[in-house]
């Protein structure tokens, strides 16, 4: 059984939706069985209803069974109306890097995680001897999916919020506050980024020699998509400029020396949007105060507990 096969089946089983049902079906059944043995073998009075007392309580039971079924499937069916209709490729890199070394060549794998893939574009680009590997074999790395996951695309995770702060930025909702929430999980997220050993787009055999390229977020695409829109959006509301520069300052002061780059550029571009957009010097004094509660709170950078 192939890679991809292996992960489709694994992911339909999670996703499925009468996988559940059917086993909790066969369950009652099971137990239906056993409780009616048990009854005749002892005798049992249970609460001693009569049977007006017990059909009562049993057509009380089947409504709300009934109820928290519709319910429940009623809410994973909007979920899934609602998710997006993208195609995702999801790789196995160690794969790719055994059949490349079998054939001392390079492959390249084309899309990044979370790109959208057509019908009949290509997924790979072969480079010397791999021109040799079985396209086949190739195929069975690579798992088209309907939508991003969050597990296999990270950068989803940051698109996700990233959505929900702008919208909330836009003039027909005008919510700064629900941005700053989001803004306070984007925190988070770039401080775990941050502080983990982001692989390079490229893989080397036991000899060094390149064998597998594959595209992989780096820490500047984290920080763009962390900020760039809700700056674009949001900077001219002063809880966002407060919590943008509240989260550039601490995650500069807690993050290793070679992130500071990208969150120094952020900061510097956040300083020219405000001396746009504040006309009065007080509100741009106001403006320049780091705060992790956006407006209102306490000046310092630290996130809130």
């Amino acid at each position: 059984m192939t890679w991809n096969l292996r992960y489709q089946i694994k992911s339909y089983i999670r996703s499925a939706l009468w996988i559940t049902p059917l086993f909790a079906l066969l369950l009652e059944q099971v137990v239906g069985a056993l409780a009616q043995t048990l009854d005749t073998r002892l005798a049992w009075k249970g609460l001693e209803f009569g049977v007006t007392g017990a059909q009562a309580l049993l057509n009380a039971i089947t409504t709300l069974t009934l109820s928290f079924i519709v319910f429940t499937f009623g809410s994973l069916l909007v979920a899934i109306q609602v998710a997006s209709g993208q195609y995702t490729p999801r790789i196995i890199a160690t794969t790719l890097f055994a059949e490349a070394e079998k054939a001392k060549g390079v492959i390249e794998f084309v899309p990044q995680v979370g790109d959208f893939v057509g019908s009949g574009e290509p997924l790979f680009l072969l480079h010397g001897g791999a021109e040799a590997v079985d396209e086949r074999k190739l195929r069975a790395c690579v798992v088209v999916g309907a939508e991003r996951t969050i597990e296999q695309d990270p950068l989803f995770a940051f698109r996700i919020l990233v959505d929900i702060a702008i919208k909330a930025l836009s003039k027909a909702i005008n919510d700064p506050t629900t941005a700053v929430l989001a803004i306070d999980q984007l925190h988070r997220l770039l401080r775990s980024a941050g502080t983990r050993n982001l692989r390079t787009d490229q893989i080397l055999d036991r000899a060094g020699n390149l064998r597998v390229i594959f595209r992989t977020p780096n820490w500047e695409d984290f920080v763009h998509l962390a900020f760039s829109e809700i700056r674009f959006y949001g900077a001219e509301n002063m809880q966002i400029a407060r919590r943008l520069r509240a989260m550039t300052v601490n995650l500069t002061d807690t993050l290793p020396a070679q992130r500071h780059s990208a969150l120094c550029k952020e900061l510097e571009l956040l300083d020219r949007a405000i001396e746009r957009l504040y006309i009065l010097p007080e509100d741009l004094k106001l403006a320049r105060i780091p705060d992790s509660q956006g407006l209102g709170g306490s000046s310092h950078t630290e996130a809130a507990s």
